[in-house]
């Protein structure tokens, strides 16, 4: 696994993305609110974007537990992630992801 200071500059990445992407979708629905949904569109694919890389953590997290074969972590990402919307798919290549 990584290491405490690894992990933590991550997390702090992952925080300050996730922070951004709110401030976007709160951004979107004040253009929606205003009747401006170009605007709002931009807004929420932006705040999407900004969420992908903690996904990608996410999907890494997962890979590292399987790596370790830590079947119950793995399966809490997993089933983190489908809350979130995010189908897995385990591939030769690696985990690949989409939104439902």
């Amino acid at each position: 696994m990584l290491n405490e200071k690894v992990s933590q500059l991550l997390n702090d990445q992952v925080n300050k993305e996730f922070y951004s992407a709110y401030l976007y979708l709160q951004f979107s629905n004040f253009y929606v609110e205003q009747g401006l949904a170009g605007f709002a569109n931009w807004y929420k694919v932006q705040a999407q974007e900004e969420r992908d890389p903690e996904i990608d953590a996410l999907v890494q997290q997962r890979t590292e537990a399987k790596k370790a074969k830590n079947w119950a972590e793995a399966d809490r990402i997993r089933d983190e992630l489908k809350a979130r919307g995010i189908t897995i798919t385990d591939t030769p290549q690696g985990t690949k992801w989409s939104r439902q």
